[in-house]
Order: structure tokens, then C-alpha cells, then sequence
């Protein structure tokens, strides 16, 4: 019995080692699946990337291209080259000629070119339109006023008859970009955000009139009878005020439509569809 009961104790312990032995060589060999499973998901991930990311650049190279061509043999209608050519004749190298520039084909392609090389206010004649604000003044003249130079927008005469009116830019503003679901501004807590618009028509008839005796008082006549400033449509702490340059932009680009961004609905969509991918190597 005692012979029986050593060798059992023996093979015990010969099979308890061996399969601890076992357990510790499967440990070595097998590698850990959570890191094979992470090293597998970031491969996938920058693969995704490196693919998307052709893709962006290669669809942004045609359409640059395909851009140019179609500008290179038309103007868009609406478009800056179609506003630079209709100003052409104001040019100081062509106001004096006796017939305008003729718009034929190879003339859209000299313009377009010309494009490369912007013309600024002072390759005009009368130079360009002008917006002013913030006028400050003493007893008998206007001391100081802020000037905003209308880029894009040559004077047509010297007294620039063909320039709006700050008035002008902030009606347009208003009838293009209403508030959303008939909101009013004027039945808000706070108001409506407002533009001083009497200095810019004040110092226009200056311009135009080459000043009057009775400019102060014509326009503290106007200030006092409440007509110095004009309203925006949008409401003060709920909207954002547009400033005075944007509302130039608007007026120079024709009230270009703010209700739909397709460049970031369609980034919006690349982006999750990239999120989308990742999301799904990492769970296969």
C-alpha cells in the first residue's frame, strides 16, 4: 500500500508540473488577442485615411481645373470677372478712348487672364466708391469720419453718382436676409441692432456738392428728428450684427444665398462616413 500511495504522489506531482509547464508555454507562444485586435484596427484606421485623403485631393484638383476652364472660355453673368469687364471703360488706360472695349472671345480670355493681376482703386479714373461713418464735428464742419473704400466698385464720374448709399446697403441686407419663422426684431426683449447711416449720406452731398454752409446744421437737424441711424433686421443678443464690410460683400456679390453650405453639409458627411469605417474595423 505504501508503494501504491508513493507512486500516486509521484505521478501527482509529475502531471501538476507538466501542466503548469503547458500553461506557461500556450501563454508564450499565443500572442494577446486585444493587442493583435488594436494593432489590426489602427492598420484599417490608416489605411481609411490615406484613402480618403486621395480622394479629397484628387477631387479638388479637377475641380480647380474644371473651374478654370469653364471661367477661361465665359464669365459667369453674376460672377467677379463679368463686374471687373463692365468697368473696363473706367479705366485710366481706356476712359479717354472714344469706343468701348469690344467683348469678343478673345477679349473674355484677355480678361480673364487679367485676373491673375486684380485692379485696384487706383487704376481708375475716379478711383472707387466710398461708404463713410462715425462722423465727428464741430460748430461749423465736419472734424473726422471713418472711410470705407468699396473695393471692386469704381466711381462712373468724379462725384461717384453711381455708388450706393450706406441706407441702401442696410435695406438690401434687410430684404434679402429676413429673420427665420417671421420673427421681428422690433417685438424682442432688447431691440433691434442699428447703423448710423446720416454721416454717409451727409458727407455724399459734400462730395457731390463740394459742401454746403449749412452741412452741421442740416445734419444735426437730421440726428435730432431721429433719422441717424437705420435698423438692421437682426435682433441685439440674440443675432450676430453684420458689420459694414459685410454688408459691402453683400451688395458687391449681388446677395449671394446664406441658407445652404453644400461644401460643409458634404465635409459633415465624409467626416462621419470616415468615423463610420474606423468604428466598424475596430469591432470586426
Amino acid at each position: 500500500m505504501s508503494f501504491v500511495s508513493k507512486r500516486t504522489h509521484s505521478l501527482t506531482m509529475k502531471m501538476n508540473t507538466s501542466y503548469g509547464e503547458l500553461d506557461t508555454d500556450i501563454e508564450a507562444d499565443i500572442p494577446n488577442e486585444r493587442e493583435k485586435k488594436t494593432s489590426s484596427c489602427m492598420k484599417d484606421i490608416g489605411w481609411y485615411l490615406k484613402w480618403i485623403t486621395f480622394w479629397v485631393l484628387f477631387m479638388l484638383t479637377i475641380f480647380i481645373v474644371v473651374s478654370y476652364f469653364i471661367e477661361l472660355i465665359e464669365c459667369r453673368k453674376d460672377g467677379p470677372c463679368h463686374y471687373d469687364i463692365q468697368h473696363d471703360h473706367y479705366l485710366k488706360e481706356n476712359y479717354n478712348k472714344t469706343k468701348h472695349r469690344r467683348l469678343t472671345v478673345a477679349g473674355v480670355i484677355a480678361a480673364n487672364r487679367r485676373r491673375r493681376h486684380k485692379h485696384t482703386c487706383e487704376d481708375y479714373e475716379f478711383g472707387c466708391c466710398h461708404i463713410y461713418t462715425e462722423c465727428k464735428y464741430n460748430e461749423t464742419a465736419f472734424t473726422d469720419y471713418h472711410t470705407y473704400t468699396f473695393h471692386g466698385l469704381p466711381k462712373h464720374d468724379k462725384e461717384g453718382t453711381n455708388c450706393p448709399r450706406l441706407l441702401e446697403l442696410v435695406t438690401g441686407h434687410n430684404y434679402h436676409y429676413p429673420l427665420p419663422d417671421y420673427h421681428n426684431c422690433e417685438n424682442s426683449e432688447n431691440g433691434c441692432y442699428k447703423v448710423e447711416t446720416e454721416c454717409d449720406v451727409r458727407i455724399r452731398y459734400m462730395d457731390v456738392e463740394d459742401g454746403l454752409d449749412d452741412d452741421i446744421y442740416l445734419y444735426k437737424k437730421n440726428v435730432n428728428g431721429g433719422l441717424k441711424y437705420t435698423n438692421l433686421v437682426e435682433r441685439v443678443g440674440i443675432d450676430r450684427k453684420p458689420s459694414i464690410t459685410e454688408l459691402m460683400y453683400e451688395y458687391l456679390y449681388k446677395y449671394p444665398s446664406k441658407d445652404f453650405d453644400s461644401a460643409g453639409v458634404l465635409f459633415g458627411f465624409a467626416m462621419l462616413a470616415l468615423i463610420a469605417m474606423c468604428s466598424n474595423a475596430c469591432h470586426n
